[in-house]
């Protein structure tokens, strides 16, 4: 049955079931019952829900505004550190520029006592280095064109290293190919110059003050000993105008030089200037100078000489941020302080991890140390390969 003709039926059924009873007609008009308004009660209850829901929207809002707030603070605290950032690189740009640039410099002027080997490293023109010849080697050497210049006892080492003049119209490679064939079981080797290393990573020692350190906690190294070998330092500078520094000039002038590398690493070391304190803060710092004033600066000689004064003031930790060519005459030296107990710690370089450790961190005897980024991993551009 469809709904149309389903009504009329329902109609007529609800008549016949009211039989009997008043009739729509009859009945009287609908009466609100006494007492009880005719309003509708429904418009509090909206003005309450109206109520509650602008207050939610505004405690919305000042979430919003709150959280907004705070990404502003970050990106404000992000453009600050960027800046920051930007201008530590900057400065150790300018610091390497100019130490390197100086020693490039002087070496490139110094012609008549400085030369390249093949290989781009330079060394003394006029000199190899031999270790302890007997009088029977160096007659054999005098008879073929070379002298003895000199003769450097080393006793805390126990080493004896002769300076010899090569002949006239040879270069130190030809020198120590024509040495070696004189004097087959004699050991020589050139007399290379190391350059300072580390210096981007290192020369603004306020660099790391921007957050925890990770020597922050140790017990303080007071009535210990550090050592430095690398250029001078400068001890009137404020972060190091407390420190205990005993300091030495290993070149052949002797003329001290202080210079913003060496005072940077000795202020990671010993340094404290308000809230930092270097990593060895309180320590005697034995700083040894090797390359001064003069143009043999960071010669072989002068850093077994620099490691003969470590080992003989019993300097247990000795940073020594150069690089250069393998020696095997500096290995010597190192093998024999470290076989007296000196530790010798050297960086790896950061020319790229391509390129292998730099030489002395790459020497078994020397512990190879890299810089790292702001999570604690290698930095990006550490020399890597076997140590």
């Amino acid at each position: 049955m469809t709904g149309q003709k389903a009504l009329p039926f329902l109609l007529m059924l609800l008549a016949g079931l009211g039989a009997g009873m008043t009739t729509g007609a009859d009945m009287p008009p609908f009466q609100p019952a006494q007492g009880v308004p005719a309003t509708d009660n429904s418009e509090p209850l909206l003005i309450a829900l109206a109520q509650d829901r602008s207050e939610r929207i505004r405690h919305r809002m000042d979430s919003i505004e709150r959280r907004q707030q705070a990404i502003e603070r970050l990106r404000h605290l992000q453009r600050i550190e960027a800046m920051r950032r930007a201008e530590r690189a900057a400065l150790r740009r300018w610091i390497e520029y100019r130490v390197g640039r100086t020693i490039a410099e002087r070496r490139r002027a110094a012609i008549r006592t400085l030369i390249r080997d093949r290989h781009g490293h330079w060394m003394l023109r006029n000199h190899i280095l031999s270790i302890a010849p007997d009088d029977a080697a160096l007659a054999r050497l005098r008879a073929r064109g070379f002298s003895l210049v000199r003769w450097r006892r080393f006793d805390a080492l126990d080493l004896d290293i002769a300076v010899i003049g090569i002949p006239a119209g040879l270069d130190p490679e030809e020198a120590l190919a024509l040495a070696k064939e004189t004097v087959p079981e004699g050991r020589f080797e050139a007399n290379h110059l190391f350059d300072p290393l580390g210096a981007g990573a290192q020369s603004d020692f306020l660099a790391p003050l921007d957050g925890p350190l990770p020597w922050d906690g140790l017990p303080a190294a007071d009535g210990l000993k550090v050592g430095q070998i690398d250029l001078g330092v400068d001890s009137g500078h404020p972060a190091l105008k407390d420190a205990r520094i005993a300091a030495q000039v290993f070149t052949s002038e002797n003329a001290p030089a202080p210079s913003a590398h060496g005072t940077a690493v000795a202020s990671l070391l010993v340094g404290r200037l308000g809230a930092f304190s270097g990593a060895s803060a309180g320590a005697q710092l034995y700083a040894a100078d090797v390359f001064g004033d003069a143009d043999d600066g960071g010669s072989v000689e002068a850093i077994v000489g620099a490691l003969e004064w470590m080992v003989a003031t019993q300097v247990p930790v000795v940073a020594m941020p150069l690089a250069g060519p393998p020696n095997a005459l500096l290995a010597i030296a190192l093998d024999r302080a470290a076989a007296r107990g000196i530790v010798v710690v050297a960086p790896v370089g950061n020319d790229g991890p391509t390129k292998p450790v730099a030489w002395p961190a790459a020497h078994p005897s020397v512990i190879a140390v890299t810089a790292t980024d702001r999570d604690g991993h290698v930095f990006l551009t550490a020399q890597r390969g076997p140590q």
